[in-house]
């Protein structure tokens, strides 16, 4: 398997566990859909500033993931469990 297939899968991967979809991530780097289906696939390559813009959204997407879960564990109801 190419470097480039494998990278595309870990991409597909963390998009998948910061639960946004494919449009999602495409319209933040600037990517037509298609253009980031091919990249997922090692189809085509992903360029650094593509790679960063992205990388950039999912942070900020974990982040404010991570924001929620502590906000509910901080909630009186688990609280007093």
């Amino acid at each position: 398997m190419a470097a480039k297939d494998k990278y595309g899968q870990r991409l597909r991967q963390l998009r998948e566990l910061a639960g946004v979809s494919q449009a999602q991530v495409a319209h933040f780097a600037g990517l037509h859909r298609e253009h980031w289906c091919m990249i997922e696939k090692g189809y085509r390559s992903i360029t650094d500033g593509e790679a960063a813009k992205v990388e950039n959204y999912l942070r900020r997407i974990a982040s404010k993931r991570v924001a929620e879960i502590q906000s509910v564990m901080e909630s009186p109801v688990l609280a007093t469990a």
